[in-house]
């Protein structure tokens, strides 16, 4: 069991999907954790709500508070393809005009506005009407391995293209905390859950992939190859110049409304 010895108890904001279960291993059975779930898209407001103390965060929502800070202990990343977060077309890329947008993910919207103008030189029309005649769709998570859009004869995996493009890894989403909150041995306990979580992915795989409609082999694959979940946030760092890249180009884009520099807990003092 994870446990923290500095006698406080926490509330941590998580996604409930599978590519961060291993990132939580533990956290549910340690008494000193309150687990609260949600789509990636709300867990900004539950922090800000005072809702809970830290809170994995997709990585453009950094950009939407100025209070934000940094928590330096795992992440979801890739480093190549990632599987999870895929646009499916009609057409061939170039030419897509419109498309539906799974909301869920600010960060995964904001990449793939990123990629089609940098990549592929288009600026579509994102809708977020599921029933909406659009030729392509953006879609994240398990339903993009169990419930694939019939009649898509075009895909592109997102984190492969800026993979291909910049030579850079990706990071979709980081712990986060308000910057002047203290954390205690917090940021460890979240290291130390993580490194527990990848060695008990065969459980993982059997009690949260399985019955999501999950390939067993494709899940494993998925959490032990695909995904990256340690985060170095040092000067110069791949994953570092990843983020500045993406927030740089997401200002210029007009996705954000600021390009901030990046701030690591524990850098500040």
């Amino acid at each position: 069991m994870i446990e923290l010895n500095d006698g406080k108890r926490w509330r941590l904001g998580c996604v409930s999907y599978l590519n961060a279960k291993p990132m939580v291993w533990g956290l549910d059975q340690a008494p000193a954790i309150e687990m609260k779930y949600g789509v990636p898209a709300g867990l900004l407001g539950l922090l800000q709500a005072d809702g809970c103390d830290v809170a994995l965060l997709p990585a453009i929502d950094y950009q939407r508070d100025r209070d934000l800070v940094m928590v330096p202990a795992s992440c979801i990343g890739a480093d190549g393809p990632v599987q999870t977060v895929r646009l499916f077309s009609r057409v061939p890329v170039n030419q897509v005009t419109r498309l539906y947008a799974d909301v869920e993910s600010h960060t995964s919207v904001a990449l793939c506005r990123v990629v089609l103008r940098g990549v592929y030189g288009i600026d579509p029309e994102f809708v977020q009407d599921q029933s909406a005649d659009v030729q392509a769709r953006l879609l994240i998570g398990d339903k993009v391995v169990c419930q694939v859009p019939a009649g898509h004869s075009y895909q592109l995996d997102l984190a492969d293209e800026w993979k291909r493009w910049t030579g850079l890894p990706f990071v979709f989403a980081v712990w986060m905390a308000k910057r002047g909150t203290r954390l205690g041995e917090l940021p460890q306990m979240l290291m130390r859950a993580m490194e527990q979580g990848l060695l008990h992915v065969d459980e993982i795989v059997a009690a949260d992939a399985v019955p999501r409609g999950w390939p067993a082999a494709v899940a494993q694959e998925y959490l032990t190859r695909l995904l990256k979940y340690s985060l170095d946030l040092s000067d110069n760092s791949p994953q570092r110049r990843a983020l500045d890249r993406f927030y740089r180009l997401a200002f210029e884009l007009g996705v954000t409304q600021q390009c901030r520099p990046i701030e690591v807990y524990g850098d500040l003092g």
